[in-house]
């Protein structure tokens, strides 16, 4: 098992993930997408608990309109 970054990224758009609204301006952690097993990426919150995982489609998806890397 390979160990992933994690990166910081800003919410641009309100949206929920598991239980938990991620309101704008507010921190998310995500693990870095691994394309060649299509692993899921753990998501953590602003003070670093665990949300939920996702998958590689889902954050390319939030990566298009609902987060952005800081």
């Amino acid at each position: 098992m390979e160990i992933r970054k994690v990166k910081k990224y800003k919410v641009k758009k309100r949206f929920s993930i598991g239980m938990k609204m991620c309101d704008k301006d507010e921190i998310l952690y995500i693990e870095d997408a691994n394309e060649e097993t299509d692993d899921v990426q753990k998501v953590f919150g602003e003070n670093k608990n665990y949300l939920n995982d996702i998958s590689l489609q889902m954050f390319l998806a939030l990566k298009g309109e609902f987060i952005q890397k800081t």
